[in-house]
């Protein structure tokens, strides 16, 4: 049984700060949501992105922190925000997602960003199971799931009505007895 998440946020990492969205941060979403290149890896990211996306998205999402639901924002400290991370439920578990804006690609914020998700899960609720997928047309997204720990549970072609169309998906789990950096 899931617990609930304690009063934990933000979460710091060596470059990072993820904390609640606020609306001041729709301008900086909104700009790496309306990038196709950040939109096409994702099966949630409708383009063109809509001129109120942002504020919807974060009015929907502020107040919804529970145990099986966490969306934060990345920003480099004393910097700009970057993208999200987060978990939502899934099958019985919690899965993974993140997203990082163009500019910010392959610097490591998104195997940072999502390895304290993890351990955040790990730490604060009683789920022993995360899950992951990303598109393999997306190997820089299946790098950052590989080097979490997680493994390969299957490959799939799943329908993504945001896509408009089918798109070959991998499938990644970890297993709380599996970390070992707690």
């Amino acid at each position: 049984m899931p617990a609930s998440m304690p009063a934990s946020l933000p979460i710091q990492t060596e470059r990072l700060i993820l904390r609640r969205p606020e609306m001041a941060d729709a301008p900086a979403l909104h700009h790496i949501a309306s990038d196709e290149r950040v939109a096409s890896t994702t099966a949630s990211i409708p383009h063109p992105y809509p001129d109120d996306g942002a504020q919807e998205f974060i009015a929907a999402i502020r107040d919804n922190t529970d145990r099986d639901q966490l969306n934060l924002v990345i920003q480099i400290k004393g910097s700009d925000v970057i993208g999200m991370a987060g978990f939502r439920p899934h099958e019985g578990h919690v899965e993974l997602a993140y997203m990082i804006g163009h500019a910010h690609w392959g610097h490591g914020y998104a195997t940072e960003a999502a390895h304290a998700i993890v351990r955040h899960v790990f730490a604060n609720s009683l789920h022993d199971v995360i899950l992951a997928r990303a598109m393999t047309r997306n190997p820089a997204s299946e790098a950052v799931i590989r080097k979490l720990g997680f493994r390969q549970t299957g490959v799939a072609d799943v329908d993504v009505p945001m896509r408009g169309g089918v798109f070959t998906s991998s499938f990644w789990r970890l297993e709380r007895a599996d970390r070992h950096d707690g």
